[in-house]
């Protein structure tokens, strides 16, 4: 018998792939998305250069990232 808390953690995980992957009821939760993501401040406390966090992103997500007409995020 599993515990609450893993039941939860199992449910939350489940509702985060179906968000990634797009079967996910829009109805079902809320995106929050900050007006400005500060990369700079987030490579700092990582510890890491800017080629060793481009790299930690999957490909994907480094493509979109710069994409004409899109706001970018201070390096």
């Amino acid at each position: 018998m599993m515990s609450k808390i893993g039941a939860s953690i199992i449910r939350g995980l489940e509702q985060a792939i179906a968000f990634a992957d797009g079967t996910g009821d829009p109805s079902s939760y809320v995106v929050h998305i900050p007006p400005e993501i500060d990369v700079r401040a987030i490579r700092s406390r990582l510890g890491m250069t800017q080629q060793q966090f481009a790299v930690s992103w999957p490909k994907t997500m480094r493509m979109k990232w710069h994409q004409p007409g899109k706001q970018h995020a201070r390096y």
